[in-house]
């Protein structure tokens, strides 16, 4: 099931993939009111592993571009992130970086 692909037309398969995840279902503790009770766990909206490292990349990235706009600009983040402070004069913006972040 986890190598099944299916392109172009929506499937159950994720569901099943939740289902057969699921440790309770793993243990055998079922009844016939099991999937009645665990619907709604069973259905909610989830983001693979995958999904969840490029959204995590994505997050550095512009993290990452948005300090270096204040740095190259001769401006630093401040600790809270929300105004800029200046770049002491004769630091490089790695030097001031490691100094505002606390990484001397």
């Amino acid at each position: 099931l986890k190598e099944l692909t299916i392109d172009g037309l929506e499937s159950s398969r994720s569901f099943h993939l939740r289902v057969m995840d699921d440790p309770g279902f793993q243990r055998g503790e079922i009844s016939i009111q099991w999937l009645e009770q665990r619907l709604e766990s069973l259905t909610a909206p989830t983001l693979d592993r995958e999904t969840l490292k490029l959204a995590a990349v994505a997050a550095a990235l512009l993290a990452h571009e948005e300090r270096n706009a204040g740095v190259a600009n001769g401006r630093l983040p401040s600790a809270s992130g929300n105004a800029v402070e200046p770049r002491p004069a004769g630091l490089s913006g790695w030097a001031a970086v490691a100094r505002q972040e606390g990484l001397h």
